[in-house]
């Protein structure tokens, strides 16, 4: 038992971590790209996102689960949109 909880922290911890690293990376490409295709990107999100709704409400998924992954994707959606105005801003 202490087994498999000790697994599953640590299982927690990995994705955690991952999770944590691509938002770094996904990041650190949308800032190096002109400001220009920051729309674009902008938008691409948006589209996946309904995209994503969709095909997770086909599944039935609990209402919570997917409250959780609109807010999820609303956090990115607005940390890109300021990393957008902060190159914007920038001559």
């Amino acid at each position: 038992m202490k087994n498999d909880i000790a697994d599953l922290k640590a299982y927690a911890e990995k994705l955690r971590t991952d999770l944590i690293a691509t938002n770094l990376v996904l990041t650190s490409i949308v800032g190096t790209l002109p400001p220009e295709q920051h729309l674009g990107v902008l938008r691409a999100i948006a589209q996946l996102s309904v995209m994503q709704e969709q095909s997770v409400g086909e599944l039935q998924t609990p209402a919570a689960a997917m409250k959780q992954l609109q807010q999820s994707i609303q956090r990115h959606h607005d940390q890109l949109q300021g990393l957008y105005k902060m190159r914007k801003d920038v001559p």
